[in-house]
């Protein structure tokens, strides 16, 4: 096998399979040319030091205390791969795809993640000061106990983590509104029921409350943002017979996903829909002025 670095002179060539590098115990290979190779195994100190790994497939591989200084991993293909108390301060991640990926204990300080694929991915006691994250998936990632001062998650999935719950969901900054009132939408079916949920009926100026609540059974009043019912009245068909209303609600009856800020646990919809326990009916407004600026019909 050879092994080039990035200058193109010959670094290795012999019958050694990168594979086998786990037998070799600390292992220098700075500068290495490793573009669209298939990386398979455990290492352990091996030092990547300045390498380009640009869609290289890694996945799968364990990485132990490895070092990946300013180290390219642009597109690489790392789901499934550990990163293990590894230091990879200013690296490039961009497009990488590393879901269920784990850098448990490494440092990442000042390193780029844009339109990373991280779902599911593990940053327990992991350094990401500085780090951007500017439009990766980070859904159902786990921060732990992740260093996130300077972190940049712009235009970033941020549903399902543990990050704290007025980071990633937008709707909870509506508890410390207090006992203000909130304006929200309600959409409806022809019967004036719930879109998902038809137990309830909504009517012009009346207040709806939705009892005692339980997580399977009674989830609570599922409201959300205009844009969220536009979304939702179209993915269904954009029905001219469905209802569209303006709601007022108190702050301290929206129903949060956090036990710290409310008694109740569920998922929050973060795409502006969420749940309340009672709501007053106060304005219809006309879908079909919808219909006519999307040009439905």
């Amino acid at each position: 096998m050879k092994l080039f670095y990035k200058n193109g002179t010959e670094a290795y060539n012999g019958p050694l399979g990168l594979e086998k590098l786990c037998e070799l115990p600390d292992v220098h290979l700075k500068n290495l040319d490793l573009r669209g190779v298939r990386i398979e195994g455990t290492f352990k100190n091996i030092n990547f030091d300045n390498s380009d790994l640009t869609k290289a497939d890694i996945s799968g591989a364990i990485f132990n205390k490895c070092n990946f200084k300013d180290t390219d991993f642009t597109m690489c293909d790392a789901v499934n791969t550990q990163f293990l108390n590894c230091t990879m301060r200013e690296n490039i991640f961009k497009y990488i795809r590393a879901s269920n990926s784990v850098w448990d204990g490494s440092n990442l300080r000042g390193s780029k993640f844009f339109s990373a694929i991280l779902d599911g991915a593990s940053f327990q006691n992991s350094d990401l000061r500085n780090c951007n994250f500017r439009t990766a998936n980070l859904s159902c990632a786990d921060f732990g106990t992740a260093k996130i001062n300077g972190i940049c998650t712009r235009m970033a999935v941020l549903c399902g983590n543990n990050l704290p719950a007025y980071y990633s969901e937008p709707v909870t900054s509506y508890y410390f509104y207090g006992k203000e009132t909130i304006n929200t939408y309600k959409l409806t079916n022809s019967k004036l029921q719930g879109i998902y949920y038809s137990k309830m009926e909504y009517k012009l100026g009346e207040v709806i409350d939705a009892g005692e609540i339980n997580k399977r059974t009674n989830p609570g009043l599922f409201v959300g943002s205009l844009q969220w019912c536009i979304r939702e009245w179209i993915s269904l068909g954009s029905d001219p017979n469905f209802h569209l209303f303006r709601v007022q609600c108190k702050a301290d009856d929206i129903l949060l996903h956090y036990g710290e800020l409310h008694n109740v646990h569920y998922e929050l919809d973060t795409d502006s829909g969420f749940s309340v326990r009672k709501i007053k009916v106060v304005e219809e407004l006309d879908l079909d002025q919808f219909r006519k600026h999307l040009k439905l019909d």
